[in-house]
């Protein structure tokens, strides 16, 4: 927190800065300064410190991209989370679409936190150490990771969500994800979160979830998202079938190059590296869509 931010709005975006928040109690023009920045072609936050209320910042609302919400006081470190907070957080998160910000929270933010207020429409959050270097949650990041790569290999639209079940025999496991299933529901981009245990009847419930699922296995268990969920299937059928085909096509005009010995003994050299970089490539692409097609089948 710095008085008189408008000193150094041109600083911040001169450094590389996309967003500036400023609290606008330390402005003697908030609504300026904020106009300012979006000037620049920068995003503008609003910071809300636990002090500050909802009625005495709601002219800026139309304003700003971001409320980042305090939930300990500025300028300390080591603060306790301030539970009474998530009241204020439930009531801007309730105005997002009416005025076109997001709400962010900062301020030692914990898993059991984000639990509750991915529940109230808050997606943004800032983490320190008590989150991320959380060995007993690490599941949560590779797991996230896994399932954002699956649903960019699928060309699955970022706004469609999706259910996903994790299966395991390890009920700590289980248990990890339940304490934090709106967080990672939320970060996954999950409509529903189901738990499955392998011992409690289980075993049934995964074979037939994995007869149409793709699947992935992290830190002892299995994340299964149903393909129904994930795309039409005919229509992805269609859509890998045309792509096959025009592999097909590319990899018998490079194959036909290749083994052309006139073009062999002719060619630069650079242009028949480049030709057999076309085909591993080509190649590695042909292996995937038909992996997908069978699975898909």
């Amino acid at each position: 927190m710095v008085q008189s931010p408008e000193r150094y709005v041109e600083l911040m975006a001169e450094h590389g800065a996309d967003i500036i928040h400023i609290h606008p109690e330390s402005a003697k023009q908030p609504t300026a300064v904020l106009q300012r920045i979006r000037r620049l072609g920068l995003k503008c936050g609003v910071a809300v410190s636990p002090s500050v209320s909802i009625a005495s910042i709601e002219e800026l609302l139309p304003l700003t991209d971001f409320i980042l919400l305090m939930s300990v006081n500025p300028g300390f470190a080591n603060q306790s989370y301030l539970e009474h907070v998530e009241k204020k957080a439930a009531r801007l998160a309730a105005m997002q679409e009416t005025y076109g910000y997001t709400v962010m929270m900062d301020g030692a933010v914990n898993i059991e936190a984000i639990s509750r207020l991915c529940g109230k429409g808050i997606s943004a959050y800032v983490l320190g150490n008590r989150v991320l270097l959380d060995r007993e949650r690490e599941c949560y990041a590779e797991a996230v990771r896994s399932i954002r790569n699956i649903r960019s290999e699928m060309n699955v639209s970022p706004g469609r969500r999706t259910a996903i079940f994790v299966v395991s025999e390890n009920q700590a496991i289980l248990d990890t994800f339940t304490e934090g299933k709106l967080f990672f529901a939320s970060l996954a981009g999950a409509s529903q979160v189901t738990m499955v245990h392998k011992q409690q009847g289980g075993q049934t419930v995964e074979t037939e979830i994995a007869q149409d699922a793709v699947s992935v296995v992290i830190a002892g268990a299995t994340l299964y998202i149903p393909f129904a969920e994930l795309v039409d299937v005919a229509q992805e059928i269609e859509r890998l079938q045309k792509e096959q085909k025009r592999l097909e096509g590319e990899l018998d005009r490079v194959n036909g190059m290749l083994s052309n010995e006139r073009f062999l003994s002719r060619a630069p050299e650079a242009k028949i590296a480049q030709e057999r970089e076309k085909l591993a490539k080509y190649t590695q692409m042909m292996e995937q869509v038909t992996m997908r097609l069978k699975q898909l089948r």
